[in-house]
């Protein structure tokens, strides 16, 4: 149903209401894209953070401090690319459920035109004839019901962005995890670099003994060539243990967002705490922290709505229109509105409708399987996870019994090779036995630190 008038002869509203509704849109529009091009035209200094590589100095990490544990994972979670990546994901799926619920809005549009036309009929002595206009128009619509299809294109939407939300936070528990093992793993290599500095220091006393027994006829020259030997070879291990600590470090700052070093110190005291209870207990956590899971279950939500949508796709859509167009030349000028109504049903369309329905409930089942899958890998990986941990425990313990052992047995060894009862190799014996019990030590403490940051971000805790 539609009412229209024509008005002649008078200035109607339409040019002020045109001008109105311009003068909005470019004060919004004009928002809009000076927002854009300042995006664009950021460079250097300007960029966010997470958008360009922080320095050490600009993070407050400054050489020869120590670098608390906590404060590292403070940096990473502030100045890491791989969270702006996750924020602005975030922000588009936000933007998404806005955009899902614009049909149910009303939409407005304007237009200007001008025209200018000559014509002459085809007949001897015709003259040309010209014909100029000039009108403006603006219409409105409103989709009034369309049977739930918006409704549910919004609750897709929305689990969509839920399952963004978990990913930016799975982003920050994995940060957070890796940080952590970095961390670990340069505190456990520079303390295999003491271990091996302690080897060098007492494989240049053995060699410095050695030597002395030569000079005062006591000793042997084979006990000397053992010991220059054992000396080479503790130097060799020492240089290799100092560059698996610039390797360690290199990857400690990546973690952080630094792409240059800074010669800090670390705190190698630092211990995280025991991740709760027994298997039982940790799936329980998992359930309702675990991002993925969760990721997993806003999934099957979002499929669900994608089902709705689909079905409310074959129903009709009841919508309401309005028009208002102002002619200004030729004259005299006109006005002219209108407003109706629609109702719009597709009959047939290659049963693409239909299929887009089977389609959606595939995907649902779909994701209903992934989400069974993800959380037989959660219980997998957190069984797995808590057997390396009882066995790390289990290797400290050991390795702490056998550091003593080899500290006990390598103080005898000297003392009997100092007053000629054992061999130089004997003693060697008794150092290299020290300097693996003391690198089995090392390895299996910071082992069981990293085994416990894995552990929390399998359960999706910090």
């Amino acid at each position: 149903m539609t009412h229209q008038k024509d008005r002649t002869n008078r200035r109607g509203p339409g040019r002020a209401v045109l001008a109105t509704v311009a003068l909005c849109a470019a004060v919004c529009g004009c928002s809009t894209v000076e927002r854009a091009r300042k995006a664009q035209a950021e460079s250097g200094a300007e960029l966010p953070r997470g958008e360009r590589t922080a320095t050490p100095q600009e993070a407050g990490v400054a050489a020869g401090e120590v670098l608390e544990l906590a404060r590292a994972v403070e940096v990473a979670l502030e100045f890491h690319p791989a969270m702006a990546q996750a924020e602005q994901s975030l922000a588009q799926a936000e933007i998404a459920v806005r955009q899902a619920g614009a049909s149910a809005r009303p939409s407005a549009s304007a237009s200007a035109g001008a025209n200018r036309s000559e014509s002459r009929r085809m007949e001897p002595g015709a003259k040309w004839r010209n014909s100029e206009s000039l009108n403006t128009s603006i219409s409105m619509s409103w989709m009034i019901y369309d049977f739930g299809a918006v409704k549910s294109g919004v609750a897709r939407a929305v689990a969509n962005y839920r399952a963004s939300a978990e990913n930016h936070r799975n982003t920050g528990l994995q940060r957070v995890s890796q940080v952590r093992q970095a961390y670990f793993t340069v505190a456990q290599q520079e303390a295999l670099r003491g271990v091996r500095e302690e080897a060098l220091r007492q494989s240049r006393l053995l060699l410095e003994q050695a030597e002395l027994k030569l000079e005062i006829g006591t000793g042997r020259r084979y006990d000397v060539t053992r010991a220059r030997v054992e000396h080479s070879a503790a130097e060799y291990d020492l240089a290799l243990a100092g560059n698996a600590v610039a390797t360690a470090r290199v990857a400690l700052n990546a973690q952080m967002g630094f792409a240059e070093g800074v010669a800090f110190t670390l705190d190698p005291s630092v211990t995280l705490p025991d991740p709760p209870g027994d298997l039982d207990e940790l799936l329980a956590v998992a359930r309702t922290n675990q991002p993925a899971l969760r990721v997993a279950a806003a999934s099957v939500e979002a499929a669900s709505a994608a089902v709705d949508q689909a079905v409310a796709a074959l129903y009709p859509n009841l919508s309401l229109s309005g028009s208002l167009s102002y002619s200004v030349w030729p004259k005299p000028q006109s006005a002219s509105f209108g407003i109706g109504g629609s109702f719009a049903q597709n009959l047939f369309s290659g049963w693409r409708r239909t299929d887009d329905v089977d389609a959606a409930v595939a995907q649902l089942r779909s994701a209903r399987a992934q989400q069974s899958l993800q959380e037989q890998q959660a219980a997998a990986d957190i069984a797995t996870m808590l057997a390396n941990l009882r066995s790390a425990r289990e290797a400290r313990a050991i390795s702490a019994r056998q550091l003593q052992q080899a500290v006990e047995n390598l103080e005898l060894a000297t003392e009997q090779f100092n007053v000629g009862v054992s061999s130089i190799l004997d003693r060697t014996s008794a150092l290299v036995s020290h300097t693996s019990a003391s690198a089995n030590e090392v390895n299996a403490r910071y082992a069981l630190e990293i085994a416990k940051a894995r552990m929390f971000a399998l359960l999706g805790m910090e």
